[in-house]
Formats: structure tokens, sequence, C-alpha cells
């Protein structure tokens, strides 16, 4: 299967998810991460918000800024291709963005990426070597480009979790993936 029909297949999945199952699954993911070790030595972490029936992790992204870490999200420039990260100081100061993603409010305070020590990754389907497949922008594989030496873990529910992907050579892989039920080590 090419790339668009199986992103249209994993879509599909997505938006077959019930409410409450996400939202419970979404907060099992978010303790999951809180109450791991790679997670809790971390001290700037990269998350995001969700987006559509994304894995929601904004009681992690919470959780992170009461026990001091600094928290960062994307960011998209309205005129630009390259997603940026920008500090996070709580869900009272967010927006809508580009495309309708939610996004914090002006100003914006940009950070280094070689600040990032973890980078929290959604995406449509993710395999246990670490392949990921998200919207079809780029948007990821690039800033995983540039962000050096930071641990990349996908946060993805387990029916989003396949055996195979159509991949291409620019494609970048996350180190772990964390489900509702495990924590996989795809590559160090």
């Amino acid at each position: 299967m090419d790339k668009k029909s199986f992103r249209k297949t994993m879509q599909a999945v997505r938006a077959s998810y019930d409410p409450h199952w996400l939202a419970q699954s979404s907060q099992m993911v978010s303790e999951r991460l809180a109450g791991w070790e790679v997670f809790q030595k971390a001290n700037c972490v990269m998350g995001y918000l969700a987006f559509g029936n994304e894995v929601n992790i904004d009681w992690l992204l919470t959780e992170a800024l009461r026990c001091g870490k600094r928290v960062l999200i994307p960011w998209l420039p309205e005129d630009g291709q390259t997603m940026e990260a920008v500090e996070f100081s709580g869900m009272g100061s967010i927006v809508s963005g580009k495309f309708n993603i939610r996004t914090v409010a002006a100003p914006l305070k940009k950070a280094q990426i070689e600040d990032i020590g973890l980078v929290l990754t959604p995406g449509l389907a993710f395999t246990k070597h670490g392949e990921r497949m998200g919207l079809g922008r780029g948007y990821y594989d690039h800033f995983f480009a540039r962000s050096g030496q930071a641990v990349t873990i996908g946060v993805t529910l387990s029916p989003q979790v396949v055996d195979s992907l159509p991949t291409e050579p620019h494609d970048k892989k996350v180190n772990f993936l964390v489900t509702e039920y495990a924590i996989i080590i795809c590559q160090k």
C-alpha cells in the first residue's frame, strides 16, 4: 500500500475512536510517561497540544510544569514550513494557530533546539522499530533532523502500532513508543 492510501486508512482508524475511550487511554499514556524514569530525568521536554483524535497529553504537560520542568510545544509560523519550539506556560495561554492547531498566544518565546532533552511526538501510525507516519507535511521529520541528541518518543495508542509502514529515506524514526499499555524501545 502506498503512503497516501495507508495514511487515509490510519486517519479512519483514529477517527473511529470513541471519545470516552480516547480520554481514558490518553490519561493512561500520560500517567505511564509521567512515571517513566526517562521522562522524569528530562529537564526540558517538548510536547504537543493534541489535534483531532491524537493522544491528549494536556495533563502531562501541566504535571511537567508543576514538577519544575521547562516545557515547549511546536509552533508553525503562518508563512513558514519549519516547525519551531516555543515556551509553554500553561493551558491558559492556548490559542488556535495554523491549521487550527492549538498553540500558545503571542508573544512567543522561541527555544534553542539544543536545549531539548525529550520530544514527545504524535503520529498516525508507528512500528515497533520506530518508523513514524504523520499527516504528510514533514514538520517532525525536519525538526528531528535538527534536534541532535534529543530523545524522541512516539506517543500513540495500540491500534496505531502496525507491523510495517511505507517509508522514504528522509523519514525519521523515534527512539521509543509509549502506548496505553507499554513502553517500547525502538532504537537507542
